[in-house]
């Protein structure tokens, strides 16, 4: 049976890999003149929530391991959904009206 720290650990590099792929996404579209189009708000916005990402990752235990896990994998959903929603925001180029 895999132990809580297992978890904690996998969840941790969960968030470390997808917050600095949202950041350097972020930052993609900020930079590269293919989206040029696109407001720098959303590249904001992609950096915000992979900065997130990477702040709860490396933040330390609070708490109980079992309360600072949820509130890491709260954080981590919160995330995925805020940066689901800009990224189909920013990428629906045959919609262009907010989600």
């Amino acid at each position: 049976m895999v132990d809580q720290w297992t978890i904690q650990i996998s969840i941790k590099l969960a968030g470390l890999l997808v917050g600095t792929l949202l950041l350097g996404f972020g930052v993609a579209i900020w930079r590269l003149p293919r989206y040029e189009d696109t407001d720098d708000e959303y590249a904001r916005y992609f950096g915000h929530v992979g900065f997130i990402l990477l702040l709860v990752a490396n933040g330390g235990v609070v708490w109980t391991p079992f309360w600072a896990l949820a509130l890491e994998a709260g954080g981590y959903a919160l995330a995925a959904l805020f940066g689901t929603r800009w990224f189909l925001r920013v990428t629906r180029a045959d919609d262009p009206s907010p989600l």
